[in-house]
């Protein structure tokens, strides 16, 4: 859902997904991006592989690797969100969920958060088309934990919420 101007915002630009926005902060002015919550999922099938995604990202350039993930829109919470994520991006649906946490992504100039969710014994959906510009892959749990120490994993919010959830012990000791 789109995060509301703060009072005393002053919009300089909008887009479909991000505001730029200046505040006054003392006698200076404070500029930041206003943008909806997102949401990102650590997903298990029930034969213990982890579902990633490879796509090119603008921001910084390259293609990626990363976890399941994308904005809440307001049409839907942020589980019926993740769920429609894992479905379109890794075609994956069922299994059982757990809403792990919520976070701001960035404190000193983002105003959303990110919700974490852990879906386990997710299945294959029969009728999967691939998302264009989106590339699943599937990688066992000895293959995740590397990728994310050696920094294949390059997104550091979705790195905290994989190393959350073992933390927790939520996923699996394979």
């Amino acid at each position: 859902m789109r995060n509301q101007s703060k009072p005393l915002s002053r919009v300089h630009h909008e887009t479909p997904w991000t505001r730029l926005v200046e505040r006054p902060w003392g006698k200076e002015l404070w500029y930041g991006l206003e943008i909806d919550d997102y949401v990102q999922v650590i997903a298990r099938t029930r034969d213990g592989r982890y579902p990633l995604v490879k796509q090119f990202r603008p921001a910084v350039g390259e293609v990626t690797v990363e976890l399941v993930a994308g904005l809440v829109d307001g049409k839907e919470n942020e589980l019926e969100t993740a769920q429609r994520e894992l479905r379109e991006e890794a075609g994956l649906v069922g299994g059982d969920w757990t809403h792990l946490d919520t976070r701001y992504s960035d404190t000193g100039r983002l105003d959303n958060r990110v919700h974490t969710f852990v879906a386990l014994d997710v299945v294959f959906d029969s009728e999967f088309i691939e998302e264009e510009g989106v590339e699943p892959c599937f990688v066992d749990a000895e293959t995740l934990e590397s990728w994310v120490l050696e920094g294949r994993l390059s997104n550091a919010i979705q790195v905290m919420g994989y190393l959350l959830a073992k933390s927790k012990e939520i996923l699996p000791l394979d």
